[in-house]
């Protein structure tokens, strides 16, 4: 009933604003109200343009022209004048080669009406654009009728509004972002974070087939080409943000820079200030920052350069105007700024949507009396403008032009094209349509009834069944086609056969004129493989006219004869050819007719011979010679198309002339090429074909005489620069130059026998293209491989294979041997042999011998290139000399200056040896405290010089992958500081000779450098070099790199150095070596039992050197004893100094082990150990899993060691100190940081706090931590004291998003002081630790801890009751109950108590609010520890474990002076902490683990009730206590839940299917839950949605955060919206007061906010399908593009097809993090992100 009545409404409206042509004033016009003025996100969107097509059904409909890349509609509202029903559809169209049918618009758009679009949003976060669309919509639907302006645009008018391009930005953008840095804004790209708005093709840098067109290109732009091409749009606008201008056509340009003029640039600079002048400040040009636009407009390319852009697309392939506005300083206002920017917007928008009526528009018809045709592809040609305009299906166009005098003409195939005619455009164009009619052409063809396309049989081309007998389908013109008449006939060509033809330009005249080249193939813009590439070149000299036009007959004769002449079909099927009729325009324009043998117009507007001035083989170039800008755009033309055969066709003369054309000597000699037979029978192919060329007959005026009709170019003259010469040398292409006419330009009425005398030869000619051999090379993955080199010994020249991986070689008869080679790949050589001729049993056209070329890689060319940056001097086969080397150190600083520093000459020892820092120079002096420092050494023996050789290619290769932004390289440079010292052993290098593999006599190693550094007394200055080095540097971790074998050698060499270290336990030894050896090809390979060395007693695997006995005085002890230095050496080839020719061999295998020896050093644990005001404690005896003591710096309190990943204990003792043993896990490639704070047992720090003066020592606390600590009121306490806490957590503001403890104490009034002071001293150790001690600074990060030091205020501070003593706690059970005699314990759901005591509710109402991991009561007159009642086995077990830890963590040093025997007695000390179960249901334990699912352990801190109040007794309380805290607190392991698009608003519960509980859920959608290690089934149920389920494993000590995003759930009618309907129809007398609640409710509910999108339900996506499966407008759709775009572009949806909802607030950081692919990853905190 409502919809009728809307629709009745809808067309009552229409009756009266069209029908009855009522006249409305314009105070009447509605405008939308400020509460309308907001924005929409996808699902309001939707729900808003659904509402406006129910609100106006004959005047909007919705549909889509596709999805983004997250699945999101690209609406468009259709608004026009009596549409169709409210029809709603999906565009499912594309571009096919086989179909290239066009819509003309709906069939429901008047004819002769123009089509207008907006498109905004194309930059997510630029949403005014957007939201004015929205804006627009309604405000002409609603206006209609009403307006008469309004009226008018949407009765003459198609109209389509698309607010969004990039709603999958939007949705991630976020309000009120300006982004004035001009970075682009969260939000500006697609979800595959592409910029849209360089993402069309482009026409000055992509190519124009099909192939370009759709390569790489996003969802979102595939639908909008598929939209823009498919409709014959008229007139658009982009409407962006960021700026305040109206930008138009180019955006791009050839050069990068400067203003781009479109061939409209006049229509476009008036359309931009149409829109500029109507906006109050966009026509002031200095709207932003910077802004200096003269009256708000500009040419994009002259702005800034925008490759890819929308309205370039628009221009070139289709026939619709666009300019690009911007419409706002700040890219995402508030919404509070809409109004402002609609007010700004509306007239200007309103204006530029008329000036789609500009110009002159029309229908072209046939002129048949009897059957009148509109013709489809008729063209708009306009004098003076190069860009024309195509008809419709239904014959209609309009061209847009400014108010001016124009000629115009129209052409249409099969049709005789119109005179040019004058038109006069006034302002606001002619309002009426023109009628063009178009007479047939006569054909010789019998049956000429479809010559052209209608709109009765639309089709690509159809012809006559039968060619002409001369071969075409209509007369060819013979006459002189001048510039314009040259581009129009092959602008004609290329547009009706655009299915096997494309026409470009490869550049300019001089004079500007472009050098068309036509292309014919049956995929043209594509390069077939195995389909060679031919082209013809005509009027080099502009004066030799014949070649021009003979092309232009050729152009025509193949492109007829396509599909009715099997030898031409076979031919375009085969090839691609490439004619370029006219090479120097400029030239030609100026040449005259009936000159035989002149000059003038031979060369080019310079009067430069263009075949003179190629690069020549023999003749130099002058210095700086710029080439002319036609032979420029030949060459390279010519050197980025793989030709394989060409000719250039001249006059004046009569012969086919090949290579070469010059000589050394510049002699009139025969000068061959090498493969001069070859060209020789390539040029008797023309001859002979030709009808007189090879009879010998020299032209009339000449004595020349060329038998065969063929000559050798410099046997006829010496041409210097000649173009068929530097072809055949400097690409692939072998070209003849061919004379085919003795007159140079004679008369037009000859064309004709030229023609005739040369067709045969030209067809002939392109057919030697397939002489010889062609074939593909592959690898062995039968993948192709570019560029490769093909050898013909025979012939001494080689070709290039494609970057395709084909290949061409023209070839005569005969036996090759053929080589084929390509850089890291073997050369592969093969015999084969060519027979006579290889011919088409149909065609008999040639065609190539298939041979098919596998190579395999070249091992150390491709590893090269794979692994090592492609460093040729790291592939060097001698070795480098001591100066050599010196050298190159010291250039490494220049080459790598952001990673190398060179110490050389600086210091005592750099004087005697030279090493190298790798160190990132962009990290901050505090991260150098994180790195390792490594050092490399080699050539510390002279005899073993192979250590040098590697030391400095790591250098060259660590220092390359830096420079190029190596993620591995760079990121181990975050965690290493890399040494390379290269030489030791300097001056002994000299002495020893390439190839010796063993020393020449026993002890020879004992003289060398390497084994001199336990020497006393005179040491060598090589050796003292290494210790001042090792003295002076921070070195961590060593490596030597030497021969003798091959094996790791770890110490001790020599077992005489006394120290307290031992290897055999040294974990960061083995795992050193064994990182070297497990990487090294060779010493790992276990498939063999024999020695890897055939030398006496050669080691294998790892050995200590001390084993071998030979090893003394060395390095490795030197420095493993003196400096702790974790060494190992790598002994990495069986002979000593093998031969150069090894080194690269040598090189490849040791590059990965090094790489894994520096990549195992940078991981472990580091740290510093200090006292609690940060003074370091040098001292400190530190040992590693109780056994391996850990040197600290005798300085500054650091260490480090290196350790495999795996779990390691620290135990850490001084004097005066507490002991103190942490607990460090090392993550694989990671190093750890772990500070420590000794904390003293002299009382210091330790503070007791009076219960009455408590409260303001929170208050200090917090204002001395205040950005860590907060205090906050909890509720008030029977005697109205109020209940304080306090929160701790690092960074307060976000505290609320982490898991929370809870720590409770003061239940028991003073009974718990003990309780309290430990509480206390618990805040005060993590306030005073977190910026010092690691582990405490993780649980401040990762948990907010929230402390209630005194529940039960009025007993804590009361003065009223004496205090109990030590002993006597039973004796005053009062003191334990708060003011009503209350045991506050248990007084939690007491089924006898109606109302909790207000402390206990206080408690409550805090559990209420958030939800806790873990909770703590601590008691005062217990040494107990008590549990919950538990029924989950799991959880029960875990918090025993929980106990249990805490239990033996306790110190068993400090007895209670309640416990202990009185003094000079001896007895027993009382027993340790009992576990007990708390039984009553009433207890507070058993209310949090009941209620909320918190587990709380009771833990009693002492038997007594009260302490000597002095420092000395908290110290003893804390020491007892604290490392069972921290400890507890560390071992939390559980479950976060993070709920995606929760609100507030629902209901939402987890359920943990293996504990069989279920919780409710608050806090934000955040959830915490401890659960012991193990795996669990999570299940997410929210009202309104499916449920989540989720298999998540929790990790020991480790909290699992696992995020559920949700889909938004659907809508579903209110029960309240079903009564109403039922009580209109069932009420009449009231239904219109129901109707009016009804639509003001359903627009509150159009316009709330949602929460991003849902998928559409089945039954909704069918309203993108017609309902008439039979509508004849269907049938002319095309396929949808994306279809065709498969092979170039991967988008894939989800498996599932659900598509989830972004969350609105969230940030990107959160959208990263929540919304990432499947990871698992350590957050830092020993957490584990599921997904």
């Amino acid at each position: 009933m409502n919809r009728l009545l809307r629709r009745t409404m809808a067309w009552l409206a229409i009756l009266l604003g069209v029908g009855l042509g009522l006249d409305h004033s314009q105070a009447d016009a509605w405008d939308l109200s400020a509460s309308d003025l907001r924005y929409h996100n996808y699902t309001a969107l939707k729900a808003q343009f659904e509402a406006l097509v129910d609100d106006f059904p004959g005047l909007a409909s919705l549909e889509s022209v596709g999805q983004s890349v997250e699945g999101r509609e690209l609406f468009v509202l259709h608004i026009g004048h009596r549409l169709k029903a409210a029809r709603r559809r999906r565009w499912t169209s594309s571009w096919t080669t086989s179909s290239r049918r066009r819509s003309s618009g709906r069939s429901s758009r008047p004819l002769g009406h123009p089509m207008f679009k907006w498109v905004g949003n194309m930059h997510g976060n630029e949403a005014v654009g957007r939201a004015n669309i929205v804006f627009m919509a309604e405000f002409l639907l609603r206006n209609y009728g009403h307006d008469d302006r309004i009226t008018r645009i949407v009765n003459s008018t198609d109209l389509w509004l698309m607010p969004s391009m990039n709603p999958d930005g939007f949705e991630r953008a976020r309000e009120g972002e300006c982004d004035l840095s001009g970075r682009g804004g969260r939000g500006r790209t697609n979800a595959h974070k592409q910029d849209l708005n360089r993402n069309f093709p482009d026409q000055f840098h992509d190519g124009t087939d099909r192939e370009s067109l759709l390569r790489d290109r996003e969802p979102e732009t595939l639908a909008i080409m598929n939209w823009v091409v498919m409709e014959p749009f008229v007139l658009s606008a982009n409407l962006h943000g960021g700026s305040v201008v109206a930008s138009y056509p180019f955006d791009d340009s050839l050069a990068g820079f400067g203003y781009s003029a479109a061939p409209d640039d006049k229509v476009f600079r008036a359309l931009a200030k149409t829109y500029a002048s109507h906006h109050d400040t966009m026509k002031t040009g200095r709207v932003c920052d910077d802004d200096t636009f003269e009256s708000g407009i500009t040419n994009g390319a002259q702005w800034y350069d925008v490759p890819g852009g929308m309205e370039d697309f628009n221009y070139v392939h289709s026939n619709c105007f666009e300019i690009t506005v911007e419409l706002s300083c700040c890219k995402y206002p508030p919404a509070s700024q809409l109004a402002h920017e609609w007010n700004l917007n509306k007239e200007a928008m309103l204006s530029y949507m008329e000036a789609v009526h500009w110009g002159f528009h029309g229908l072209v018809l046939t002129e048949d009396s009897d059957n009148e045709q509109p013709l489809y592809k008729a063209v708009i040609e306009v004098k003076g403008i190069a860009h024309n305009l195509t008809t419709t299906i239904r014959g209609e166009f309009w061209r847009l032009l400014a108010p001016g005098e124009y000629e115009y003409r129209v052409h249409a195939y099969g049709f005789q094209s119109t005179e040019f005619a004058p038109i006069s455009i006034p302002e606001g164009g002619l309002k009426d349509m023109m009628r063009i009619r178009l007479k047939r052409e006569e054909t010789e063809s019998s049956d000429s009834s479809a010559t052209t396309e209608t709109s009765a049989q639309v089709v690509e081309q159809v012809a006559a069944p039968t060619l002409r007998s001369d071969g075409f389908l209509r007369p060819p013109e013979f006459k002189y086609h001048h510039y314009d008449d040259l581009k129009a006939f092959l602008s004609f060509y290329a547009h009706h056969y655009s299915n096997i033809s494309r026409l470009y330009s490869i550049g300019q005249s001089v004079e500007g004129r472009e050098l068309w080249v036509i292309e014919i193939s049956d995929l043209p813009g594509q390069h077939e493989r195995l389909e060679p590439e031919f082209k013809y070149v005509g009027n080099m000299h502009g004066n030799e006219a014949v070649g021009r036009e003979m092309l232009l007959n050729l152009v025509q004769y193949l492109l007829e004869g396509y599909g009715r002449n099997k030898r031409i079909t076979h031919l375009i099927d085969s090839t691609r050819i490439h004619i370029l009729p006219s090479m120097n325009p400029d030239g030609f324009e100026t040449g005259r007719e009936n000159d035989r043998d002149g000059f003038v117009g031979r060369a080019n507007a310079r009067r430069v011979d263009l075949n003179r001035d190629f690069p020549d083989q023999f003749k130099s170039s002058a210095p700086g010679k710029v080439f002319q800008p036609e032979t420029r755009a030949v060459m390279d033309w010519s050197r980025g198309t793989p030709f394989v055969l060409s000719a250039n066709l001249h006059g004046g003369s009569l012969v086919a002339n090949y290579p070469f054309d010059s000589n050394p000597n510049g002699l009139r000699i025969n000068t061959p090429s090498p493969d001069n037979e070859l060209f020789k029978e390539l040029a008797l192919a023309y001859s002979q074909a030709h009808t007189t060329m090879h009879l010998k007959r020299s032209c009339p005026y000449s004595n020349e005489v060329f038998p065969k009709g063929i000559t050798n170019g410099a046997h006829w003259y010496v041409l210097n620069g000649g173009m068929q010469d530097w072809n055949y040398l400097h690409t692939n292409d072998f070209e003849i130059t061919l004379e085919i006419s003795c007159f140079k330009y004679p008369p037009a009425s000859t064309l004709k026998d030229f023609w005739r005398q040369n067709q045969e030869a030209l067809v002939t000619y392109m057919e030697r293209v397939h002489m010889g051999i062609k074939g593909m090379v592959l690898d062995p993955s039968h993948h192709p491989i570019p560029n490769a080199t093909i050898e013909v010994h025979e012939v001494r020249h080689n070709v290039k294979g494609t970057s395709a991986g084909d290949y061409f070689r023209l070839l005569r008869p005969g036996e090759y041997t053929v080589s084929v080679s390509a850089p890291g790949f073997e050369r592969r050589t093969q015999t084969i042999s060519v027979p006579r001729a290889l011919m088409d049993p149909q065609t008999g056209a040639f065609s190539a011998k298939v041979l098919n070329f596998t190579l395999t890689p070249d091992h150390i060319e491709a590893w090269s290139l794979e692994q090592d940056f492609e460093l040729k001097a790291n592939l060097k086969s001698t070795y480098m000399t001591n100066s050599e080397i010196e050298a190159t150190v010291a250039n490494f600083e220049n080459e790598y200056p952001n990673l190398v520093e060179v110490f050389m000459n600086e210091a005592s020892w750099s004087n005697v040896i030279s090493a190298l820092l790798l160190s990132d120079k962009s990290t901050d002096d505090d991260s150098e405290d994180r790195k390792a420092n490594v050092a490399i050494f080699g050539g510390l023996y002279a005899s073993q010089p192979l250590g040098r050789e590697m030391v400095v290619r790591l250098a060259r290769h660590m220092g390359e992958g830096f420079k190029r932004g190596n993620p591995h390289i760079v990121d181990l440079f975050k965690r290493v500081n890399l040494y390379l010292i290269p030489m030791v052993d300097i001056d002994g290098f000299s002495m020893n000779l390439e190839g010796e593999c063993t020393y020449d006599r026993e002890r020879k190693m004992e003289f060398e450098a390497g084994s001199k550094f336990s020497r006393k007394g005179s040491v060598p200055s090589e050796v003292k070099a290494v210790k001042t080095f090792l003295d002076t540097h921070p070195v961590d971790v060593a490596l030597s790199i030497e021969g003798e074998g091959m094996f790791m050698r770890m110490p001790w060499d020599d077992m005489s150095p006394t120290s307290d270290r031992h290897p055999d336990i040294d974990q960061s030894l083995q795992f050193l070596a064994q990182a070297f050896f497990r990487a090294h090809p060779v010493m790992s390979n276990t498939t063999t039992l024999e020695p890897i060395c055939s030398l006496p007693n050669s080691p294998t695997g790892l050995i200590a050197g001390s084993q071998m006995g030979k090893y003394k005085g060395t390095l490795l002890d030197y420095a493993y004893s003196k400096f702790d230095v974790s060494i190992v050496s790598a002994h990495i080839s069986c002979c000593d100094f093998p031969s150069g020719l090894m080194l690269t061999k040598i090189w490849r295998q040791n590059l990965k082990p090094l790489e894994a020896f520096i990549q195992a050093a940078g991981q472990g644990i580091y740290g510093q150990i200090v006292d609690l005001h940060g003074n370091p404690l040098p001292d400190t005896r530190l040992i590693l899993n109780d056994v391996r003591p850990i040197h600290v710096h005798p300085q500054n309190g650091r260490f480090q060691v290196v350790l495999p990943a795996g779990k390691y204990s620290l135990s850490l003792s001084l004097a005066s100190f507490e002991n103190k043993t942490v607990q460090v896990q090392v993550q694989m490639g990671s190093r750890v940081r772990k500070n420590i704070v000794m904390d003293s047992l002299l009382d210091e720090g330790m503070v007791f706090y009076p219960t009455t003066a408590i409260s303001q020592h929170l208050v200090e606390l917090s204002q001395k931590y205040s950005d860590l600590m907060r205090v906050y009121p909890l509720g008030r306490s029977v005697d109205n004291r109020p209940i304080e806490a306090i929160e701790i957590s690092r960074n307060l503001k976000r505290s609320h998003l982490k898991g929370g403890i809870k720590i409770v104490t003061g239940l028991h009034g003073q009974k718990d002081v003990m309780a309290i002071e430990l509480a206390m001293a618990l805040a005060n150790f993590l306030l005073t630790h977190h910026e010092k001690d690691d582990e405490v600074a993780k649980l401040v990060d990762r948990y907010s801890i929230h402390i209630i030091p005194m529940v039960n205020v009025d007993r804590v501070t009361s003065d009223s009751l004496a205090p109990p003593t030590n002993q006597n706690c039973s004796s005053a059970p009062e003191s334990g109950f708060n003011e009503h005699a209350v045991d506050l314990e248990e007084d939690f759901f007491n089924p006898g108590v109606t109302n909790p005591q207000p402390e206990s509710q206080a408690l409550m109402n805090l559990m209420n609010q958030r939800s806790f991991l873990l909770s703590l009561f601590f008691k005062g007159h217990s040494s107990d520890i008590t549990l919950p009642k538990v029924s989950i086995p799991r959880t029960a077990r875990l918090a025993q474990v929980l106990a249990k830890t805490y239990i033996d963590q306790l110190r068993s040093d400090y007895i209670s002076p309640c416990s202990a025997p009185p003094m000079g007695t001896s007895g027993p000390r009382r027993r340790g902490p009992a576990l007990s179960i708390a039984t009553s249901p009433s207890n507070m334990l058993n209310y949090n683990w009941a209620e909320k699912g918190i587990l709380e352990l009771s833990i009693g801190v002492g038997p007594c009730c009260r302490i000597e109040q002095s420092e000395s007794e908290v110290s003893r309380l804390w020491f007892r206590h604290h490392l069972s805290l921290i400890n507890l607190l560390s071992a939390i392991e559980g479950i976060h839940v993070q709920i995606d698009n929760w609100t507030a608003s629902q209901t939402a519960t987890v359920q943990i299917k293996e504990t069989q509980s279920v919780f409710p859920v608050w806090d934000y959608g955040q959830w915490w839950h401890i659960l012991p290690a193990g795996q669990y089934t999570v299940t997410v149920k929210v009202s309104g949605h499916n449920d989540m389920i989720k298999v998540v494993t929790v990790i020991p000590e480790s909290i699992t955060d696992v995020v559920f995003a949700l889909p938004a759930g659907q809508d579903h009618m209110p029960g309240l919206l079903i009564f109403t309907l039922v009580t209109l129809m069932c009420f009449g007398a009231l239904g219109l007061i129901y109707y009016c609640r009804y639509r003001q409710r359903m627009r509150k509910t159009r316009r709330q906010s949602y929460n991003g999108f849902s998928l559409l339900a089945r039954d909704e996506r069918n309203l993108f399908l017609d309902d008439d499966g039979d509508d004849d407008e269907d049938d002319d759709e095309i396929e949808f593009l994306s279809d065709n775009a498969k092979p170039y572009n991967d988008v894939r949806k989800p498996k599932n097809g659900k598509v989830y909802q972004d969350l609105p607030t969230s940030s990107s950081e959160d959208d990263e993090a929540l919304l990432s692919a499947r990871y698992t990853k350590n957050n830092g905190t020993n957490g584990t992100m599921v997904r």
